[in-house]
């Protein structure tokens, strides 16, 4: 034999319906067992009490005495406080319930306060078998020893009076403790599941309550709820519908009506889910403030019942909460859950785990997102450092390539104007400002000069200069003489901003940049007269006789071929931009769009990533800026090696990152109701 005998075995040995062996077997086991001994012990008085024909068995440690006298009749008031019921001594009445009087109690022999409950003064006559089913309570709750069940000590009958003796709770009901203080749905959720546990215990003995509500669950001063009250089905005086039930019939009804499943009402059998029926019921109204069928009258309350018409809840809590109430009630008992104790999984499952994960995901992935931030940043300091180094090198080349330029055109312009048709030219006047001629003379004079400008001297220093484009223009800033198209002449050059600002100089060397698409410069002829994609840098020189210019010698190199001339290796590129923001060079167009005066710009691109600087681009002597100088440098290290605009990318995905991270803690907080909260 198992360490235990089974409830069925021993109760067919107290019925002695057991086969001679398996008596002899069980017998020998009791004379080892003190759990099963008692068991056996319980089951006889509870027999023998429904019979009506033994005495009150008396429970001596693990012996069992029967020789109790008889006690007198049962009297139609309830017991006054010390009265002695068998060996109690009654007290106080705590509680009446639907067909029993609960009173607190004391066992002198064991030295042990508890509770005696004992049939309802006059119930008997209205329900002949009240005893059978206080009995039955007796018997249902003894084969029940579980922390969230009342204990039954003792059962027994003195003359006709059954009495259960059990566990006394100092504390409340369940439906007390809802209404002592405001209860949050975490900690309404924890003590119905732990009355469910009761529930579950119950079930596995083989007993339906039949009867669960708040009142029918007793919490302790330690805060432990105990389901009671197993057997005893009747409505209570209190219900809204039971009046209106006692009058419609004299049969008493099993259950409480608000409380009962669909089939209770019916009359049909009940089983474990009916008990799932009436919790949800309860669960329902301590969450909600309400129960879920309405009902002024027995029959609504039934129509309600049977055709499911729940009424609304409000939004406390996860809509999934209510959903699982909703199946528990459910008309049919197959759509509700199969045991009590898949409904205590689906209440007390942790709603809040899958958010939860996906915020420890975003968190891990921030991580690793942050973690690849830091590396790329280090990568990304190397990168801007040797950034800096490389621009500020091409810089300063470039600086020194235009201060050579400069003095080399200097020491050119210084050896023209020693040429006798540039002497002429810078002595020239136009007689018709001194009132000695007409317009046309000083025109034909004009033309002279231009002839005189095609000496082998001047052609011969022309063509040393190839590729350059080289100009004479006279004290008014009339172009005399261009060597991209010599047959253009006459035209005012001083229309160029940037000869303009030559003229207007008081260094009689200037540095400017000039497009050659721009409408005024095509037509005076200093390029040649048709519009060109091309910015060039203008060396102007004046030759002064006192304080303005008498001539003015032009040299233009183109920009792309000057910035060609800076060693920066391929690695940098350079631009050359007006201010009316045209450009020349290598930096592609939408990092010039998008870089900025002063530090390094990172700029993030289709075809991957650059660093960029814009600067003001000056000539040694000069104040102002001519232009503004663009150095760029791609760069694929780090993040941005990996995809275009991967930075951004990164960024953006660490700010959601964040907020699915936060907002998944956020959101598992609300929905995990399992939890307590200060």
């Amino acid at each position: 034999m198992t360490d235990h005998a089974t409830s069925e075995m021993l109760a067919q040995f107290v019925d002695d319906t057991l086969a001679p062996e398996e008596r002899t077997e069980l017998e020998t086991h009791l004379d080892t067992c003190d759990d099963c001994r008692s068991t056996v012990a319980m089951l006889a008085k509870a027999a023998a009490a429904e019979r009506r024909s033994e005495p009150v068995m008396r429970k001596s440690g693990a012996a069992f005495d029967a020789t109790m006298p008889a006690a007198p009749t049962r009297s139609s008031k309830p017991f006054a406080p010390g009265t002695k019921l068998g060996r109690y001594v009654l007290g106080e009445t705590l509680g009446m319930g639907g067909m029993g009087v609960v009173y607190a109690a004391h066992d002198p022999d064991l030295h042990r306060d508890l509770a005696i409950k004992v049939l309802r003064p006059g119930l008997d006559a209205a329900v002949p078998d009240a005893t059978k089913r206080i009995v039955r309570e007796a018997q249902a709750m003894a084969r029940v020893a579980h922390p969230n069940v009342v204990a039954v000590y003792d059962v027994g009958t003195v003359g006709d009076q059954v009495f259960i003796a059990m566990e006394r709770i100092t504390g409340m009901s369940l439906r007390g403790w809802l209404k002592a203080s405001p209860r949050s749905p975490a900690d309404i959720l924890e003590m119905f599941i732990a009355a469910g546990q009761g529930l579950i215990a119950a079930h596995d003995a083989g007993m339906v309550h039949r009867d669960f509500k708040p009142d029918n669950v007793l919490i302790g001063a330690d805060g432990r709820p105990r389901v009671t009250d197993f057997g005893l089905a009747f409505e209570q005086d209190d219900e809204p519908v039971s009046e209106v039930t006692s009058e419609s019939t004299s049969k008493p009804i099993v259950g409480t009506p608000s409380y009962m499943a669909p089939e209770q009402h019916a009359g049909a059998n009940v089983d474990a889910r009916s008990d799932q029926f009436s919790f949800a019921v309860a669960l329902y109204e301590a969450l909600y403030g309400k129960r879920p069928f309405a009902g002024k009258t027995r029959d609504q309350l039934v129509d309600a019942i049977m055709n499911q018409r729940i009424e609304s809840a409000p939004s406390r809590g996860p809509a999934s909460l209510r959903a699982i109430l909703v199946r528990s009630l459910s008309v049919k008992p197959g759509d509700r859950y199969p045991e009590m104790e898949d409904l205590l999984k689906a209440l007390g499952r942790d709603r809040g785990r899958v958010p939860r994960i996906v915020a420890l995901a975003a968190i891990v992935g921030l991580v690793i997102v942050g973690v690849a931030a830091g590396a790329d940043a280090i990568l990304r300091d190397r990168t801007h450092a040797v950034t800096r180094t490389s621009f500020a090198s091409a810089r300063v080349q470039l600086d020194k390539l235009l201060a050579l330029r400069t003095d080399a055109f200097v020491a050119q312009a210084d050896a023209v104007f020693r040429l006798p048709i540039m002497q002429e030219v810078a002595t020239s006047r136009d007689q018709a400002d001194f009132g000695l001629g007409d317009p046309e003379e000083d025109r034909k004079h004009l033309a002279e000069q231009h002839e005189n400008l095609f000496a082998a001297d001047w052609f011969a220093f022309i063509k040393t200069h190839e590729g350059d484009v080289l100009a004479i223009a006279d004290q008014k800033g009339r172009l005399l003489f261009g060597s991209a198209n010599p047959q253009l002449w006459g035209e005012r050059a001083t229309a160029i901003s940037a000869i303009a600002s030559a003229y207007a100089s008081k260094d009689e060397t200037y540095l400017g940049v000039i497009d050659a698409a721009d409408p005024v410069v095509v037509k005076s002829g200093l390029l040649g007269g048709q519009a060109k994609q091309k910015l060039y840098v203008a060396f102007a020189r004046a030759k002064r006789i006192g304080a303005k210019p008498n001539a003015m010698f032009l040299q233009l190199v183109e920009a792309g071929r000057l910035l060609d001339e800076v060693g920066v290796g391929d690695n940098t590129l350079l631009s050359v931009v007006t201010v009316e923001g045209v450009a020349e060079g290598h930096v592609p167009q939408p990092v010039l769009l998008a870089v900025n005066d002063g530090g390094i710009d990172e700029v993030a691109l289709d075809d991957g990533t650059w660093l960029a600087q814009r600067t003001p681009l000056r000539a040694p002597s000069q104040d102002s800026a001519i232009a503004k100088l663009v150095l760029a440098r791609r760069t694929n290290v780090g993040l941005s090696g990996l995809f275009p605009h991967a930075r951004q990318t990164f960024g953006t995905l660490a700010v959601l990152l964040a907020a699915i991270a936060l907002g998944g803690f956020i959101t598992a907080r609300r929905l995990d109701l399992t939890r307590r909260r200060s």
